[in-house]
């Protein structure tokens, strides 16, 4: 059956095989969305003929609640309950005039089939019956539609329904089972007209009737007739299409039984149009074509079974419907609606993959960077390619957005993705910040940017990642570091006391904050290594202000007292500073050192020079003694200038701790005007040694 049906199903079998091999049927290329399915996924619409030879043509068929009823011949109507089909039930109208069965309406629950006639008679024929009775009320009125009481219908009784004529008339009627009184055992309860449709003063035929909400109830107001017995002006307005629309039929489309419709179909002589209630412009979507079984007669969904019937003169078709709303996202993306795209796809995501990069790119094209940044995203498109479209459209933030974006759908696994966005991120904020501060862009926007850079660098999600590569971090910081707040950095390396930190960053700080700085390094104690700050120490200690020397002292004096730390270097250094700039510290240290070799951790032959560079004798001295160098030690000593008793008295502590040296030895070293009183007990002493030793 070349059918309207066959026709979609051709073009969506052909656009399913190649929306499977690519995504260029809607402009998208290379997504990295790998589809594999295990099996071919089903058609929506797949047709079956039913097994059923019509001895008559087909003139009328209707379908509700999986009760088919059909119009034979002239006078024949065949029913099949499709709970039970090998059970058909056959049933004439005993007409013998000329009368042919116009149209069949068959309610919802599929108990009251209606039989207009073309001789404007219209019988009723109950599902529980056999028998065909007459409505005497309807009777000199063309049928051509009834709108059902979804809400108040049932098996035995209609309720309160709406009956559309061709000659514009709208009458509220009811019909009912039940045997009535003995003066009236019609089915129709009642038939009173409540509205005419008229077109530029003629009727106009009611081609379709429905209607949505509750019947208010009571017994005076379970009808319309106060609906249409209102003023005119405050009825709805009609909406027309300009259209020559020849033969005509609407159907509505409903969820459940008893729910509102949400849309509609209008078949029409050049075609379908369809939409939504409220939509004042429905869309051409289809034309009708020729069928090889005749001419399509209707096509009929059962709204219970959720089945679409078709039928032609000859033969009966049943569609069963496999995800009807499985390609709507394709049409609402080509329409740019893709919020009603995303809603029809959210179970399949190579169809969502290509949606939202579908809107990404129309975002883009829109200049709507940080939309289209979210949208992209989300999809597995080339990360690079992305990337660069927003590079190259110089939209950093844009390009932001998306890093945060892509970071937060990345898993924890996924350590080197993290880290590559995690740094450039990082680049990013910087950059940021850098050029706020550039246009001296102070206050809100900048305190924001930061508040922004700051939330990132602390959020628990990367703390691990920024921890492993804090290296490059630091570097990245260090790079960008023209924000000259000093002591908020000192703060933030004292709170987390970082020892790497505190190496790299301490010259810079000890050049502008030395005195908070050596704080924080005392604060620290044994924390720190003081050996690997003696680098960035040298530098300021020999160029800087006096504030720094001492500071610098300061911090050297802790490590030896205080921390007894017993490194070379740091002593030596020491030595230097003192030597340069505490001479009289430089003494007390050599003194409090200690007087055997053993128990000096500075290096002797340094000091040594370091001394007698800077013309300090007497540490000189102190030194050669510590070396045990005690004829250098005395001939230093004896060449130093001050007063002639202190002279001597020194010279002779010497002599007595010497048992090497005699008052001989060191007479000639003496000046002239020193008297023989200051050596009287030395002189006295050694004759008495020369005296026991000519004795002996």
């Amino acid at each position: 059956m070349a059918s309207i049906l066959d026709g979609y199903e051709d073009s969506q079998s052909t656009a399913q095989r190649h929306t499977r091999l690519s995504a260029c049927n809607i402009g998208i290329t290379h997504s990295g969305f790998v589809n594999v399915r295990l099996e071919e996924e089903k058609p929506i619409f797949n047709k079956q003929r039913i097994d059923f030879s019509p001895p008559e043509k087909i003139n009328h068929f209707a379908v509700c609640n999986s009760q088919l009823c059909m119009c034979l011949g002239k006078d024949t109507v065949f029913r099949i309950d499709l709970g039970k089909p090998d059970q058909p039930n056959q049933i004439e109208l005993g007409r013998k005039d000329d009368s042919r069965v116009h149209k069949l309406f068959l309610d919802p629950t599929g108990s009251h089939l209606v039989i207009c006639l073309s001789t404007n008679e219209c019988l009723y024929l109950n599902r529980n019956t056999q028998k065909v009775r007459g409505l005497s009320r309807w009777k000199s009125h063309l049928i051509e539609s009834v709108g059902w009481n979804k809400l108040l219908g049932t098996e035995a009784n209609t309720g309160p329904i709406l009956v559309g004529t061709s000659q514009g008339l709208i009458f509220e009627a009811e019909i009912s089972t039940s045997e009535g009184s003995i003066f009236n055992n019609n089915p129709d309860q009642y038939f009173r007209q409540v509205h005419a449709l008229e077109e530029d003063g003629k009727p106009a035929p009611v081609c379709c009737l429905e209607f949505v909400g509750k019947v208010p109830e009571g017994s005076e107001q379970q009808g319309f007739s106060s609906i249409f017995s209102q003023n005119q002006d405050l009825l709805p307005s009609f909406q027309e299409f300009p259209v020559n629309m020849g033969y005509s039929e609407i159907a509505f489309y409903t969820p459940k039984l008893r729910s509102s419709p949400k849309a509609f179909a209008w078949m029409m002589g050049n075609g379908v149009l369809y939409g939504q209630l409220d939509y004042s412009r429905p869309i051409p979507l289809l034309s009708n074509v020729q069928k090889k079984f005749g001419s399509l007669k209707r096509m009929v969904k059962d709204p219970i079974g959720g089945l679409v019937w078709i039928y032609t003169e000859l033969a009966v078709f049943r569609y069963h419907i496999q995800r009807e709303a499985r390609d709507v996202w394709q049409m609402y993306t080509s329409m740019n609606k893709f919020d009603l795209a995303k809603e029809y796809c959210r179970d399949r995501p190579e169809c969502m993959d290509i949606v939202l990069a579908k809107e990404a790119e129309h975002c883009f094209q829109n200049k709507r960077y940080l939309e289209s940044a979210k949208c992209y995203a989300l999809t597995q498109n080339y990360f690079e390619e992305i990337a660069l479209k927003f590079i190259e459209a110089k939209e950093e933030e844009a390009l932001k957005e998306f890093l945060l974006k892509k970071l937060s759908n990345l898993k924890q696994a996924e350590k080197t993705q993290i880290t590559l966005l995690v740094t450039w991120l990082t680049e990013l904020y910087l950059n940021r910040l850098g050029l706020l501060e550039s246009r001296d862009m102070e206050g809100t926007v900048l305190q924001e940017a930061r508040q922004e850079f700051h939330a990132f660098l602390g959020s628990s999600r990367h703390k691990d990642c920024l921890f492993n590569n804090r290296g490059t971090i630091y570097d990245l910081l260090a790079s960008h570091g023209n924000h000259d707040d000093f002591g908020a950095a000192l703060e933030v390396l004292s709170k987390h006391c970082e020892q790497k930190v505190f190496y790299k960053f301490s010259p810079v700080l000890m050049q502008h904050i030395p005195g908070k700085v050596v704080d924080a390094w005392i604060q620290m104690g044994n924390k720190l290594d003081a050996k690997k700050l003696i680098p960035a120490l040298v530098n300021y200690s020999q160029t800087g202000s006096a504030q720094q020397i001492n500071e610098t002292i300061r911090y050297m004096e802790f490590c030896v007292y205080e921390l007894a730390v017993k490194e070379e270097a740091i002593h030596n250094y020491l030595l230097s500073l003192y030597a340069k700039c505490k001479p009289d510290s430089l003494l007390q240290y050599l003194k409090q050192a200690g007087t055997h070799s053993s128990d000096i951790h500075y290096d002797l032959k340094y000091a040594l020079r370091l001394c007698a560079e800077h013309g300090y004798q007497q540490a000189c001295v102190l030194v050669y003694k510590i070396m045990e160098l005690y004829e250098e030690a005395v001939d230093l000593a004896l060449q130093t200038r001050g007063a002639g008793g202190e002279r001597c008295e020194k010279a002779m502590n010497c002599l007595s701790s010497c048992n090497l040296l005699k008052i001989e030895d060191i007479l000639p070293f003496f000046p002239d005007f020193v008297t023989i009183d200051h050596f009287k007990e030395a002189i006295c002493g050694s004759l008495e040694e020369y005296n026991k030793h000519i004795e002996g």
